[in-house]
């Protein structure tokens, strides 16, 4: 049987919630000042129009999308290293993924918000992360 489970937290400040099943997707919107505990996800974690939250993830999940939105903190278990993180308009994205499965400790990363972009000679647009990131 396949899960359809959807949550919508909206219009939230200064809230914990605690998602302890599997669910297929979650979306946050117009929210501050949020915390927010999940299991596993199925699909996609979608963040829209918000600030200052911190999302942690115990399982696994495959995606993140995040619109519009600054003071992001993702905490990352092992098994979600692998996530797809597609952004627009955001700024200040953290990503913390954890060392090991026992670890409290993390690696980090930020997502760029400065790219500079070339048109090569096939007239395409190229692009790449800028070097004030020293990626």
């Amino acid at each position: 049987m396949e899960n359809k489970t959807s949550i919508l937290i909206s219009n939230s400040i200064n809230c914990t919630f605690d998602v302890p099943k599997k669910v297929n997707k979650i979306g946050l919107s117009n929210c501050e000042n949020v915390k927010i505990m999940v299991d596993t996800l199925i699909s996609t974690f979608e963040v829209t129009n918000s600030k200052k939250l911190e999302i942690f993830i115990k399982g696994t999940v495959n995606s993140f999308t995040i619109d519009s939105t600054e003071g992001v903190v993702v905490h990352l278990s092992q098994n979600s290293k692998n996530a797809q993180f597609y952004t627009s308009k955001a700024s200040d994205i953290i990503i913390r993924i954890q060392k090991d499965e026992a670890s409290d400790d993390y690696n980090e990363l930020v997502i760029p918000e400065q790219f500079v972009f070339t048109i090569n000679k096939d007239r395409k647009l190229e692009a790449k992360i800028s070097d004030l990131y020293g990626y």
